[in-house]
């Protein structure tokens, strides 16, 4: 996914170099006529020259460069003539800004000073059960006679390290989309003229659980009641949309597993998932076991199939890929109980795909259970 800056566009040092064409009168004595003229035509010639310098060079007659041109000609007649480049400048970038294929992208949060730092790109991957990574550019204003003496070319990397960062996507066709983390490591990747860039890496407040290890014990507890125990010494948000009753357990260990580990080994053994859903403020990390936890995307309740490389107002997919593989047919749990030596607690489930080798099966032994019900609870989420 590419999105465009609003920031501007620079070529060479500092943004697009522009000079002035004189206007010239006969005996200094110009007429408001001539100065008009004047203007519009230096207006002309300085926001054809803007627009090539963000742009390349447009063939005549460019839409775009009328567009400038129009803006320039009414920004110089309410300001005056000193003003002409800078109103080129910015009705340039207004339209790099908001051109076909353009986002408006902000970043927000106690990472960043605010206003100091322009959005560049971003680059990441996000899939259920699973920390997401987002390599987020940022760049300090290009703008003339600024340069290295701004703050914000020579900020300190360690302030940024652990504090919350949020990129804000105005999407097509209204709406906005956010993408919010924790700033995991932070880095200068180098220059270009006058604008400094640095690299943030973004990931979910879940990361810190990779962080911590402990040994415990945790009795007559349900794996939920696990969950929220743990979780519960993180201060972030959790929800849980989980439809399954679970069975308390005599005795569960986390033993020397980090708290991710830990939380991750007893998910996968119960069937939860998770994933994270994003807001301007924070993100929340979501627990659940049935497909009905989802929630249609509040900007995009139906997402449409288009060609890749189309253009369109709105979001859409471009690409789906069909798969199968082979996957084992049936599931045999089984345990003992010394109780009980003559319970049965052997559970099979079945369930093989219409391919070839389809019907070979997984024994598993100790299954980690005593109560039948509990194993065919724990043989279904298998299979």
């Amino acid at each position: 996914m590419s999105f465009v800056s609003t920031g501007n566009k620079s070529a060479g040092n500092g943004g697009p170099v522009i000079t002035t064409p004189p206007i010239t009168g006969e005996s200094g004595d110009m007429s408001t006529g001539s100065v008009a003229t004047g203007v519009a035509d230096a207006a002309e010639q300085m926001a054809e020259q803007a627009a090539a310098e963000l742009f390349g060079a447009l063939p005549e007659p460019s839409g775009l460069v009328k567009a400038a041109v129009t803006a320039a000609q009414a920004a110089a007649a309410a300001a005056g003539i000193s003003d002409i480049v800078s109103a080129a400048q910015d009705a340039a970038a207004s339209l790099a800004a908001g051109g076909p294929g353009a986002h408006n992208v902000t970043v927000s949060g106690s990472a960043v000073p605010p206003q100091m730092l322009l959005f560049a790109g971003i680059n990441g991957s996000e899939k259920l059960g699973s920390l997401f990574t987002y390599i987020v550019q940022l760049k300090t204003p290009d703008t003339l006679n600024l340069g290295y003496v701004s703050p914000a070319a020579n900020l300190p990397l360690k302030p940024m390290v652990g504090k919350d960062l949020c990129v804000n996507i105005e999407l097509d066709g209204g709406g906005k989309r956010h993408i919010s983390g924790l700033v995991t490591a932070a880095r200068v990747v180098g220059h270009e003229g006058r604008s400094v860039t640095y690299e943030l890496r973004m990931e979910p407040w879940v990361k810190l659980l990779t962080h911590t290890s402990d040994y415990k014990a945790f009795q007559n507890k349900t794996v939920v009641d696990i969950l929220d125990e743990v979780l519960a010494e993180y201060p972030y948000p959790v929800e849980k949309r989980l439809v399954e009753s679970y069975p308390v357990r005599t005795w569960q260990v986390q033993y020397g597993e980090t708290d991710f580990d830990f939380l991750q080994r007893l998910m996968q053994e119960w069937g939860i998932y998770w994933w994270f859903e994003h807001s301007e403020d924070s993100h929340t990390l979501v627990l659940a076991d049935a497909i009905s936890a989802h929630k249609a995307c509040p900007d995009s309740p139906l997402v449409e199939w288009h060609q890749e490389g189309l253009k369109l107002d709105k979001e859409f997919i471009h690409t789906i890929t069909a798969s199968e593989r082979l996957r084992t047919g049936q599931w045999v749990l089984d345990d003992f109980d010394f109780k009980k030596p003559r319970s049965r607690l052997a559970n099979t489930v079945a369930d093989p795909r219409e391919t070839g080798h389809a019907n070979y099966e997984h024994y598993e032994w100790p299954g980690d259970y005593f109560d039948k019900g509990e194993g065919e609870m724990l043989t279904r989420i298998r299979m």
